[in-house]
């Protein structure tokens, strides 16, 4: 069975340039007021809405160890290392991004700057969509992060980057933990515990020696208080480093038994010294065991301190935001050029409706004759 062959119109072959030539003149008066109304109506709504501003600022996120800097000098050097792009895969960026679209920095930054009644909405949800409608976030090849807000005030969107940003940073320090900050609260609190017990003993001596007037000793009982005042403080830094490690190892990790070993040891040679006969020179122990305690602690505190502020996860302002001075929406040139385009095929698709759908009525009264 043979195929039908497509028919000809006035001598014209189907498909040829000739044929969509006359196609376009048949239906020129449709193409042109179609594809000019909404032309048109593009050009009026770009003339009409109000335009915005998109202000932005490029970060480098960090953890503490200062990494990124081959990726620094590749974006300004064009992007010439080959190695480079593998930084966009750090997970402290994509995290970072993440902290900056979060809920919580979006209700922070609509409470200050009342986004509610700016982009007049009625609920949470409302506001949320909106907001991060112009809230934008991009990452590079190079580990580069950048955020941008969109407003129709280019100093208001200025702004609202540089709270964002300060949000971030304070997040990551108040918020997120790390290990160096869970050591620092360890010591300061265990510091200040030991302050107290100092204090309370160095009372109970002086009401000692008030009521005795009196606070010696012989060489030997001097010595032994000595030496138990050094494996007690000692014991008391075991048992502490003890709980810091428990903190990220388990019991049976091979350093947390190191450190039971030597606290065993230690008790074996504390139950050999001969026992104390006088209060004054257990007071005396005390007292040692809780000046050495003391010593270690405010050592501990301060290399937690500055452990705590190379692992403190924060952020870099490579470039800081500034008050845009070009509009970033809408895009009028590319707008209007982008409907005529697309308008225009419409058109060409509508019309070949319309020749298809005549085609169909006059097949079907040439049958019916």
């Amino acid at each position: 069975m043979n195929e039908p062959t497509p028919r000809r119109t006035n001598g014209i072959e189907p498909g040829s340039l000739a044929a969509f030539l006359g196609f376009l003149w048949r239906h020129r008066v449709f193409i042109v007021l179609f594809t000019g109304t909404v032309t048109l109506a593009a050009v009026i709504y770009v003339l009409v809405v109000p335009v915005k501003y998109t202000a932005r600022a490029t970060l480098l996120p960090r953890s503490g160890d200062a990494p990124g800097l081959l990726s620094v000098a590749a974006s300004l050097s064009g992007g010439g290392l080959p190695f480079a792009g593998l930084s966009a895969l750090s997970p402290e960026m994509v995290l970072q991004e993440g902290i900056l679209r979060s809920e919580r920095l979006a209700d922070e930054i609509a409470k200050e700057f009342d986004l509610g009644e700016r982009y007049e909405t009625r609920n949470r949800e409302e506001r949320l969509r909106a907001w991060y409608a112009n809230l934008s976030t991009d990452s590079n090849q190079q580990g580069l992060l950048t955020v941008g807000v969109r407003d129709k005030d280019p100093e208001f969107a200025a702004r609202m980057v540089d709270r964002l940003i300060q949000l971030l940073d304070r997040f990551n320090r108040e918020v997120r933990t790390t290990s160096s900050r869970r050591t620092r609260i360890f010591v300061e609190e265990r510091l200040e515990e030991t302050r107290e017990r100092l204090a309370e003993i160095e009372d109970t001596l002086v009401a000692y020696q008030a009521e005795h007037q009196s606070l010696a000793m012989s060489p030997t009982t001097e010595a032994v208080v000595q030496a138990g005042a050094e494996i007690l403080s000692r014991r008391l830094q075991l048992e502490m480093e003890t709980q810091m490690l428990r903190a990220s190892l388990s019991a049976d990790a091979p350093a947390v038994r190191t450190k039971r070993a030597e606290i065993e040891a230690l008790d074996r040679e504390l139950a050999r010294l001969p026992a104390l006969s006088s209060d004054m020179a257990r007071i005396l122990r005390r007292l040692g065991v809780q000046e050495r305690t003391y010593g270690f602690l405010f050592a501990q505190l301060e290399e937690a301190r500055i452990e705590e502020a190379r692992d403190t996860p924060t952020v870099d302002v490579l470039d800081p935001p500034v008050v845009p001075s070009e509009k970033s929406w809408p895009k009028r040139t590319s707008t209007v050029v982008l409907v005529l385009i697309g308008s225009g095929l419409v058109s060409l698709i509508l019309a070949k409706v319309f020749d298809g759908v005549g085609q169909l009525r006059r097949d079907a009264g040439h049958a019916r004759a």
